[in-house]
């Protein structure tokens, strides 16, 4: 994915390395074309994460903002995409993990989770797991862990070839196929005890 410059007969591919050089430079026009050209993979990346979309979308923002501020901390432009990626994963975990010691507060104050009682707008302990259990491909994702869901949605659904799975989390071409394989059973596993 590359922009190009005409300048004339020829044109020049304008690398991330390039842009993020320019963005540094305070060109802001450098700044949001990596925005715009990352953006789906940060995106993807983060709903993986957190496995809800609003959640997904609000993190891949704050991870693209801080990203674009902290261009000047990037010694190696060369991985930008690695290192933005790195950026949302971090800034999802910190979001899970808010959100979980959120939720595990409310059941302690409310006594959600030993009575049982419905809270409005949350249903009961009891609903939550249910749902949980519900056999759909998106319930079967969001139990995945991390390791395999990443690359499943950075490859099936932002359409990252393996190479760019490889660079977005640190594998190599032949660990992201394998990474794949395993992910594919284990999702299959989950989908065919939900419906066994």
């Amino acid at each position: 994915e590359a922009v190009v410059r005409t300048g004339g007969m020829e044109a020049d591919v304008i690398t991330d390395t390039e842009l993020v050089a320019d963005a540094v430079a305070g060109d802001r026009q450098a700044a949001a074309t990596l925005v715009e050209r990352h953006a789906a993979a940060v995106y993807a990346v983060c709903l993986a994460m957190l496995a809800n979309p609003d959640l997904a979308q609000d993190a891949a923002q704050d991870a693209l903002l801080k990203a674009v501020s902290k261009l000047g901390t990037l010694r190696d432009p060369r991985i930008f995409r690695s290192w933005l990626l790195a950026i949302a994963r971090n800034l999802c975990r910190d979001a899970w993990k808010q959100g979980r010691r959120h939720r595990e507060l409310i059941e302690r104050q409310v006594g959600l989770a030993a009575v049982g009682e419905p809270v409005p707008g949350m249903g009961t302990a009891a609903d939550a797991d249910a749902a949980d259990e519900a056999p759909d491909v998106r319930t079967a994702l969001a139990r995945l862990p991390e390791k395999y869901r990443l690359p499943l949605l950075l490859y099936y659904f932002d359409g990252c070839s393996s190479a760019r799975v490889g660079e977005a989390l640190g594998l190599s071409v032949g660990g992201v196929g394998a990474r794949l394989c395993r992910a594919r059973r284990a999702l299959r596993e989950i989908l065919e005890v939900d419906h066994g």
